[in-house]
């Protein structure tokens, strides 16, 4: 039998053994007994099998990536090599681990996606930081390549026959970067995680555990955490941008505006799912996920409200990472004032310290009825890697009228491990 030596193929056989060791436990568990001799033979050996398997597909894919990097020129070798003291923050390790033994990276908002790609990718000839998803778009639509050979290089695939394209990670890194920075789910706090399958499990802590004190030759009182599955299945978001060829082939600025105006489409369709949720159950957001708390305002935002919301986080152990509002909220809040109806000295009120200390976000996509509060690092955004990027000048209307249809779709959702980290302010008028 030949020698697998394709790390995916090494980690779902090795995913299939994980199964048939749990398929054992569960059995004597179900029939409320240990393991047999035989059992627990066959069971330690499926594990050892597990553990070799995944130092395996690790060892050749890390050879990948050296022979890759070898085969460069000794001046490209440098240039892939983060640079010391760089103002963004080191890539984290990747701690987590799905459950074909898939190594996960878990990014904070002060993280860059371009690490991530610069550090997984097995194409280290490219330089995510020096691409650019406008000069692919610009590129599609003139059929010249002149001054976008990396980013032709860069495709996942070549332009199919409807004029679609896969794009691959080295594109999307500065892509994807711009939209986080531009998402205020993201500055408050909420992590971004790659996904490389359609379909993520991660655990979620429904009740904590609490100590307690005993008393000699005393029992301790039972208080375990419950933990439960949270999925993280993708569903695709996209949007269609018109323009005309005489402006895609003519104006000098065109790349840059088709990157910052779709990434910019991005970030605001990102926290619209992220705050309300999808038309249907995906994918979730903070209005739909289950355990989230709330306070009742029954009419104008007040700081008296903020601090009710303030207290039940305490309860729950979370710190808050931010506060955010709509602009009319905000709006309702820059009005108070100090004094009352016969106080002629009326002043500004103050935001109290309790809430200055926290960042506050303004957001269009935040509903006038509804503002929140909570530590937002407890949600994850799910990004499936590699996105759909097509380009028409048939399609709709776009032949009669000289122009060209640009259309972008990625795959993304949300989940959150601790939900009664996060407060909903609900019934808000403005």
């Amino acid at each position: 039998m030949p020698v697998k030596t394709d790390p995916n193929e090494i980690r779902s056989a090795r995913g299939a053994k994980l199964e048939q060791a749990e398929a054992l436990r569960k059995r004597a568990e179900a029939e409320n007994r240990a393991l047999t001799a035989s059992e627990l033979s066959e069971f330690r050996k499926l594990i050892d099998e597990c553990r070799e398997a995944l130092t395996t597909a690790e060892a050749i894919e890390e050879l990948d990536r050296m022979q890759a990097q070898a085969a460069l020129p000794t001046e490209k070798r440098v240039g892939i090599i983060p640079i010391a003291g760089s103002e963004h923050a080191a890539l984290p390790a990747a701690t987590w681990c799905d459950s074909n033994g898939r190594r996960v990276h878990v990014l904070r908002p002060e993280h860059r996606f371009v690490d991530y790609v610069r550090a997984t990718s097995r194409r280290p000839e490219l330089n995510p930081d020096e691409l650019s998803l406008g000069r692919l778009v610009r590129a599609m639509i003139t059929k010249t390549w002149s001054g976008a050979e990396n980013e032709k290089r860069a495709m996942a695939e070549g332009v199919n026959t409807a004029g679609g394209v896969l794009v691959g990670d080295e594109l999307l890194g500065r892509f994807i970067d711009t939209a986080r920075n531009l998402s205020v789910l993201v500055r408050a706090g909420m992590r971004s995680v790659p996904l490389a399958s359609d379909s993520t499990t991660i655990a979620r802590v429904a009740t904590d555990p609490s100590f307690a004190v005993k008393g000699e030759n005393d029992s301790f009182s039972e208080s375990a955490p419950t933990f439960d599955a949270v999925m993280l299945n993708p569903v695709t978001i996209g949007c269609v941008a018109y323009l005309s060829r005489e402006l895609a082939e003519d104006a000098p600025n065109v790349v840059e505006i088709i990157e910052s105006v779709m990434a910019a489409a991005f970030a605001v369709e990102l926290d619209r799912l992220g705050l309300h949720g999808g038309t249907t159950t995906k994918p979730g957001g903070i209005d739909t996920f289950a355990g989230t708390q709330s306070v009742d305002v029954s009419g104008a935002l007040s700081y008296d409200k903020l601090h009710d919301a303030l207290a039940l986080l305490e309860i729950a152990n979370a710190t808050a990472s931010a506060w955010m509002i709509s602009p009319g909220q905000a709006t309702t809040l820059r009005k108070l004032v100090t004094g009352d109806a016969t106080n002629s000295s009326k002043f500004p009120m103050p935001v109290p310290p309790a809430l200055a200390e926290i960042p506050r976000l303004v957001s269009n996509q935040i509903l006038d009825a509804t503002a929140y509060m909570g530590n937002f690092a407890t949600m994850l955004l799910g990004l499936r890697t590699g996105v759909q990027l097509e380009v028409t000048t048939t399609g709709g209307e776009t032949f009669a009228r000289h122009q060209v249809g640009v259309k972008l779709s990625a795959r993304l959702d949300f989940a959150c491990e601790h939900a009664d980290h996060l407060c909903r302010l609900t019934g808000v008028t403005v």
